[in-house]
């Protein structure tokens, strides 16, 4: 039971992660209401993009890591 559970959390995890490097905007594009034309920097777009991928390397070994259990 363990182990399935495992594969599931660590197949979510990667997906989201792989979401979020591929495209950050939807997640993190919060833009102040009073100046709508600021979009997201480029050094916080790098920053959600890393998350992404450490998320996804972390649901990676999770779901491989329960294969072995």
């Amino acid at each position: 039971m363990v182990p399935i559970l495992l594969v599931s959390l660590g197949s979510f995890l990667g997906t989201v992660g792989v979401l979020v490097a591929y495209d950050p905007s939807p997640f993190c594009d919060f833009r102040d209401v009073s100046h709508p034309e600021s979009a997201l920097d480029s050094r916080s777009r790098c920053l959600w993009r890393l998350v992404g991928v450490a998320c996804a390397v972390l649901g990676v070994a999770i779901a491989a890591t329960a294969l072995f259990i």
